[in-house]
């Protein structure tokens, strides 16, 4: 565990979290699952299994300077809840989100999905980054590469609205709207961003 991890756990755990949809205080979810038909997220039919199979192979920005189109592959990948022992519940999850070539193996983008807020509040829109947790260390290792320079998402402005929450499955299906602003040792670009955007399970902390 990176010590920047570590600081976001201790974080999390000792100062009850506010963030999250509308200002809402971030709480641990109780243990009676979810899906019962007994909430209003359920009335509203927002929670529940989410057919991964029908997810667009790719999330489409348009970038200046030059830059062209980039493309996240759809869906980006979430970890297990790393704010707690309980790691197969809901909470706290980094998302990698990978660059659509090269295989697809390259991340471009780790953010800090709130879960547990989601959950509670699945028709309103999550806002980036106005209520974003902090976020996980930047991607290492296998960067991505643009015009032959390794760069990642530094800031994401915008809006993600969900058509379908699955917290026990941990995915999602909804959209992005906004701009994403990359860097690299010379390179600082945005690309604009209107696409379908998906999450899945991801085999990680």
């Amino acid at each position: 565990m990176s010590g920047s991890r570590g600081v976001l756990m201790l974080f999390l755990m000792v100062a009850d979290v506010a963030v999250g949809c509308s200002g809402q205080t971030l709480q641990s979810p109780d243990d009676s699952g979810v899906g019962g038909g007994s909430g209003a997220a359920d009335a509203a039919g927002l929670l529940g299994p989410v057919d991964l199979s029908q997810a667009p192979t790719s999330v489409t920005m348009d970038c200046d300077h030059g830059i062209g189109q980039l493309a996240f592959v759809n869906p980006c990948l979430i970890g297990e809840n790393f704010a707690g022992p309980a790691r197969t519940r809901f909470g706290f999850h980094e998302t990698d989100c990978h660059l659509a070539t090269g295989g697809g193996d390259a991340i471009a983008w780790v953010f800090t999905l709130p879960l547990s807020a989601i959950v509670m509040h699945p028709d309103q829109p999550l806002i980036f980054p106005t209520n974003l947790p902090i976020p996980p260390p930047p991607p290492s290792g296998n960067r991505a590469e643009v015009g032959g320079e390794a760069v990642a998402v530094t800031h994401v402005a915008g809006t993600m609205t969900f058509s379908r929450v699955d917290p026990n499955v941990r995915a999602f299906s909804g959209h992005l709207s906004g701009t994403v602003t990359w860097a690299g040792p010379t390179k600082i670009f945005s690309c604009s961003v209107d696409a379908p955007f998906w999450g899945a399970p991801g085999n990680f902390l």
